[in-house]
């Protein structure tokens, strides 16, 4: 485990562990910037289901007209759940305790935290660990509040599911892209995928 103050690490060649190695598009940077516009989606769609479960997460925020200082709770939210989305980013990676290959880092110019690994993953896996936060704290919420109904409308937890949905744009473009893209049974490390590993490359972890 590592920690980063700044940004993510860049993968160099020398430290790339597969022989026939490629790339995602040159215009891949271009195709993550439609981020937002998924995250645009996924908060309406999260909203509008919390809705449908009898919640009004909206309200909160209606209440920032009459109550200024009541943004004080929602940016301890925000910045909570942030958090949570990376730490589960970072747990979903093998051995993230004690594995260099695997960091934790952050931003200061943002005040953004992030994940970083740089060990070979299955391509499954690598989706896997992609996907981890949008469904344990957007979906799983969701899904207990429509069939149990154990929120109410006080409640923290529909604010956590939707700030996370919204910081989850990226995640999901991403994991389509490696669906769409990668091929079956490659290895993945990082934004670099391919079928063979170099002869001292462990092997990779896959679910």
């Amino acid at each position: 485990m590592r920690f980063f103050y700044g940004k993510t690490p860049r993968l160099i060649k020398d430290d790339i562990l597969l022989e026939d190695f490629s790339a995602f598009p040159s215009n891949f940077e271009k195709i993550n910037g439609y981020g937002p516009i998924i995250s645009f989606l996924v908060l309406v769609a999260a909203t509008a289901l919390w809705l449908a479960s009898g919640i009004d997460p909206l309200r909160p925020f209606l209440s920032l007209l009459s109550h200024p200082f009541s943004i004080l709770p929602v940016l301890l939210i925000m910045l909570s759940t942030n958090v949570a989305h990376e730490v589960i980013h970072f747990a979903s990676f093998p051995g993230f305790w004690k594995d260099k290959k695997a960091g934790f880092g952050f931003m200061p110019k943002i005040l953004t935290p992030y994940a970083w690994y740089a060990g070979v993953l299955s391509k499954n896996r690598a989706m896997t660990s992609m996907l981890a936060p949008f469904v344990w704290l957007t979906c799983m919420p969701l899904v207990i509040q429509l069939i149990f109904h154990p929120f109410g409308q006080e409640s923290y937890m529909p604010w956590v599911s939707i700030f996370n949905a919204m910081s989850s744009g990226g995640d999901l473009l991403l994991s389509t892209i490696i669906f769409l893209y990668v091929p079956r049974g490659a290895y993945m490390q990082g934004t670099i995928y391919g079928m063979k590993l170099k002869s001292s490359t462990p092997s990779p972890h896959a679910l």
